[in-house]
């Protein structure tokens, strides 16, 4: 099998940010729960990883009601991929594409009767090492770049994520723990509520979840280059979620 069909329950509601892409998939829905010819083909979603690009195609599968089918580029024939295709609309993911998929993208572009049952999103880390053939492919409505949380985001994801291991959010002093985590990305965050969490029943205390921050470098702080390298790109390319 080249395709994976995706389980999941993630929804906007419990995740930070993504204001600008909201404004811009919510009005749409109507256009892609009926098919419309006119509804939006496909979003490239870019940024380091842990900034939440999975999290986002699966919000927007839910969000307008459609199965998610990942895809993990492996040099697959387009016609093999095609006749794994349901016949249901989809959200086909193209999950860390290489050149191999711009024959898919054109296929699909090119093909109505197939291509308006499938919104394609792709999420990458490097777009800065996608040819432009693959960026500038007809079937991208919108580009987008996922950088790393503000600190209002990042008290939000404190907030959820202390909820979640039965913590009081309100006994958490979450701007402090916002400050602290400015280089950290959302998955980041949830490891490290994660680890302060391991082998005990107890919420963590927010003494330990800041040793927990402190024990932990951020991905950010060591590829600082290739960080610089993403924003640039973001900069000349894409527009912010």
């Amino acid at each position: 099998m080249n395709l994976q069909k995706i389980e999941h329950e993630v929804s906007f509601d419990q995740l930070a940010g993504f204001d600008n892409y909201r404004q811009w998939i919510e009005p749409l829905v109507p256009l892609l729960e009926s098919g419309d010819p006119l509804a939006p083909r496909g979003a490239l979603l870019a940024g380091m990883p842990g900034t939440g690009k999975a999290s986002c195609v699966l919000a927007t599968a839910k969000l307008i009601g459609r199965p998610v089918i990942r895809y993990h580029p492996k040099g697959t024939k387009v016609s093999a991929i095609i006749s794994e295709l349901p016949d249901e609309p989809i959200i086909l993911w193209l999950d860390e594409p290489d050149e191999s998929c711009i024959e898919l993208l054109r296929f699909l572009a090119l093909q109505p009767d197939i291509g308006d049952k499938v919104l394609v999103m792709t999420t990458t880390s490097k777009p800065h090492m996608l040819p432009a053939t693959f960026t500038g492919a007809a079937i991208f409505d919108r580009i987008w770049h996922l950088d790393l949380p503000d600190v209002s985001a990042r008290a939000f994801l404190w907030d959820c994520l202390i909820g979640c291991v039965g913590g009081n959010p309100g006994k958490y002093d979450n701007v402090k723990l916002a400050q602290v985590s400015a280089l950290f990305t959302p998955a980041e965050i949830e490891a490290v509520v994660r680890q302060a969490h391991a082998g005990v029943e107890k919420p963590p205390s927010e003494k330990k979840i800041l040793a927990e921050i402190v024990r932990k470098t951020p991905c950010a702080a060591l590829q600082d280059e290739e960080t610089a390298s993403v924003r640039y790109w973001a900069r000349r390319t894409a527009e912010s979620v």
